[in-house]
């Protein structure tokens, strides 16, 4: 692998900062990278074909990907089993539901031939239901920045991390948190 494609939504920052630090990480192995926000996509014109892999970056909403990054995914051309690797981010790693909310995101690129070979939830502190204090944020930040070179690492040698998640986690919760992106638009 010589150079990866990575696209990332991050609404209030969390996610481009666990995005920056991993393309500086894939840089120490060597590795190209260029990161877009999903946002501007359609201002890039970015052909896949170079790259060895895409990597998609998101913060997790109501236990899914946010309906902007789905969308974005829908819009892909389609590839050829290219290697694809996801980075989620929530305040609340050991929530399993979490895990899953990458779930539908992988049936959309997996139809459009995308091949996602690693789903990586990285907690990162709360500024949703409530703000995290100072020291747990530092103490949070501090965990992330310690699992970074990790995820990184196992993207570049292409080592499958894919979670299995019980069906209430993989299709339940999150098709019924999803009721919320009929909201989303409102707010």
């Amino acid at each position: 692998m010589k150079k990866i494609c990575m696209y990332f939504f991050s609404g209030t920052g969390m996610t481009k900062y666990v995005v920056d630090r991993l393309s500086a990480e894939f840089e120490r192995h060597h590795l190209s990278v260029d990161c877009f926000k999903i946002e501007d996509a359609s201002m890039h014109h970015v052909t896949l074909s170079e790259y060895d892999a895409l990597g998609i970056a998101y913060p997790t909403h109501a236990l899914n990907a946010p309906k902007i990054v789905i969308n974005f995914v829908k819009s892909l051309p389609q590839s050829n089993d290219m290697n694809t690797f996801i980075v989620h981010t929530c305040s609340s790693e050991n929530h399993r539901a979490n895990h899953a909310s990458s779930n539908l995101l992988i049936k959309k690129l997996s139809k459009r031939g995308y091949r996602v070979f690693n789903n990586q939830l990285i907690e990162m502190p709360s500024n949703f239901a409530h703000k995290d204090s100072e020291a747990e944020v530092i103490n949070t930040l501090k965990r992330a920045d310690k699992r970074i070179p990790h995820i990184a690492k196992s993207v570049v040698a292409l080592k499958s991390h894919l979670a299995n998640n019980s069906f209430s986690s993989k299709k339940v919760l999150p098709f019924l948190a999803r009721i919320q992106w009929l909201g989303a638009p409102i707010t």
